[in-house]
């Protein structure tokens, strides 16, 4: 199934790291409007949240965006 490929542009950083030994990660994720050159800093707008998970979950986020990228579905789902 193709999903149609007219997308909203929305930048999107995620950064994981390790909390303690014990195989929880965090993930800290942002979403933010696109900037030009000229535009104001001011002028952004974004949400950002940060949330723990685990290997397991983190390894089903990435094969979701695979499917996401591969138009294969239209959401990614990252569980905590």
């Amino acid at each position: 199934m193709k999903l149609p490929s007219i997308l909203a542009q929305v930048h999107l950083a995620i950064k994981l790291y390790a909390i303690g030994s014990t195989g929880i990660l965090g993930a800290n994720i942002r979403v933010a409007t696109p900037v030009d050159e000229y535009d104001r800093p001011e002028s952004i707008h974004f949400a950002e949240a940060e949330i723990e998970t685990n290997y397991n979950e983190l390894e089903s986020f990435a094969k979701q965006l695979d499917r996401l990228i591969n138009q294969e579905t239209s959401s990614a789902l990252l569980k905590s």
